[in-house]
């Protein structure tokens, strides 16, 4: 699918949250690989097993039988996760990237939940606050491993 496109239909999307959530699942359990404290590692696989909820909640949502608009994104809106671009990433890197990719992820669930309706409407707006959560989350954990700000 063309993630550089500036209009999605509602399915499309759908599908590509679905993959969306499945790739964050599996870059948090990778991202344990390089953990070793136990309270991390547990915080890790439960952004882990939330992300593998969002793409079930994503996978068993039915559309409403009800035309639905065309998805419109400005030409700036990139409706693609950030990658690790280092072939040895830092753990800062890594956790940067995370971070990244949850505001990515908020911005396109708030993005799109401004232009349906219904149930569809509210269970985006309530997956963007999930990553909101996480994005919080893994900042602080940023802090605490590496003693810096959150910002």
């Amino acid at each position: 699918m063309d993630t550089n496109k500036n209009f999605l239909k509602v399915d499309e999307l759908l599908d590509l949250a679905i993959v969306f959530e499945q790739e964050s699942a599996d870059y948090y359990r990778k991202l344990q690989n390089n953990i070793e404290n136990q309270r991390v590692l547990d915080m890790l696989r439960e952004l882990e097993n939330q992300e593998i909820e969002h793409r079930d909640i994503l996978k068993n949502f039915e559309l409403e039988d009800k035309p639905y608009p065309m998805l419109q994104f400005g030409p700036s809106f990139s409706i693609t996760l950030p990658e690790v671009q280092s072939d040895s990433p830092t753990l800062r890197e890594l956790l940067d990237v995370a971070i990244d990719r949850e505001i990515v992820s908020r911005q396109i669930y708030n993005t799109t939940a401004g232009q349906v309706f219904g149930n569809l409407a509210q269970v985006l707006q309530d997956l963007a606050a999930f990553e909101g959560e996480h994005e919080t989350k893994l900042k602080d954990l940023r802090s605490y491993l590496l003693g810096e700000d959150k910002t």
